[in-house]
């Protein structure tokens, strides 16, 4: 028996067959495979008995049996019109026994009606050893399909909210006050309560407007809102009623 590792092109042709074979909600995961070449006397020749062959030492991630495939690359006969080149699957002696039980049918004599396969795994799911029976001087290994993590639908999706520098949290209210006429507007806050003080050196009447921003949004102003207890009792209102003061929370 002659073993090989696989060239470049024999591994981009391998992983495009594997991915043939694996459904559309799957993908390739890791796999192992050699080029065997059977001989006898120096002269490459098919076996009429399975010969088995095992693969040690790779430690292929695999967890789970069965999402591994162990297989042979059957090539295309040239004498059949359309036949391709193509992975025929060496089933695992384990899950034929499983599946032949199932359907209440013999497994006294699967040794000589099929070629089988074993993996066996280690502690951390990686194979310790993946045996097969062939007959024919091909490629034969094992690949793992693994199922794609879902994505979160909100990782790509743009976020609708607003986020504020920390230093804009807890805004200085007393910085908002704004004059038109150049003059000076001073607003002091108590605990709260906005008030506001105007100093003019003209006799130009003026009011007041509040203006509030909730969360970094669009300034707005304020219609005085007007308080009363369960009662009935009229508590008063939120801004005073020449304008003066504002109570912000």
């Amino acid at each position: 028996m002659e073993v090989n590792t696989l060239t470049d092109a024999e591994k981009a042709q391998l992983e495009n067959l594997m991915k043939e074979k694996i459904p559309a909600e799957k993908e390739l995961g890791q796999y192992v495979a050699y080029n065997i070449r059977f001989k006898v006397d120096g002269t490459e020749t098919d076996s009429l008995q399975p010969i088995k062959i095992t693969m040690a030492g790779d430690k292929t991630q695999i967890d789970d049996v069965e999402n591994a495939t162990v297989f042979y690359q059957d090539p295309a006969d040239p004498t059949v019109t359309g036949d391709k080149e193509e992975l025929e699957e060496i089933v695992q002696r384990a899950a034929l026994v499983k599946q032949l039980q199932e359907a209440g049918q013999s497994i006294e004599n699967i040794d000589e009606d099929y070629d089988l396969s074993d993996i066996e795994l280690n502690e951390d799911g990686t194979a310790s050893k993946i045996q097969m029976e062939g007959r024919q001087s091909t490629i034969y290994g094992c690949y793992v399909e693994n199922t794609p993590e879902q994505e979160d639908p909100g990782e790509d999706r743009e976020d609708d909210s607003t986020v504020q520098d920390p230093s804009e949290e807890t805004p200085d209210p007393t910085t908002y006050a704004a004059d038109t006429t150049n003059n000076s507007v001073t607003l002091t806050d108590d605990n709260g309560k906005l008030t506001a003080s105007y100093t003019a050196d003209n006799t130009e009447e003026y009011g007041y407007v509040w203006y509030r921003s909730i969360n970094g949004g669009a300034f707005e102003a304020q219609e005085p809102t007007t308080y009363t207890s369960s009662a009935g009792k009229r508590l008063g209102s939120d801004i005073k009623a020449d304008g003066t003061e504002l109570i912000s929370h």
